[in-house]
């Protein structure tokens, strides 16, 4: 998917594209983080809103992560 929301459910939009580090950067607006009640539990930015990378094979580095949480990857 090419569209995130936050915990509070305010979208976030994409404003950058790495094609180096093959990933996109999405952010929330500053106004819409500053007047947020769940910011403190939402981003540590002291300055910014909301943000989070995601790389283009996120769909993979996730299942994989999910892999080796399981009882059989542990044994």
């Amino acid at each position: 998917a090419d569209a995130y929301r936050c915990p509070a459910g305010a979208a976030l939009t994409r404003r950058s594209y790495d094609r180096n580090r093959q990933r996109a950067t999405y952010y929330a607006g500053k106004a819409t983080c500053a007047a947020c009640p769940f910011r403190a539990r939402c981003t540590k930015s002291k300055t910014g809103a909301r943000q989070i990378k995601r790389y283009f094979d996120q769909a993979l580095i996730d299942r994989a992560r999910r892999q080796t949480r399981t009882r059989h990857a542990k044994r």
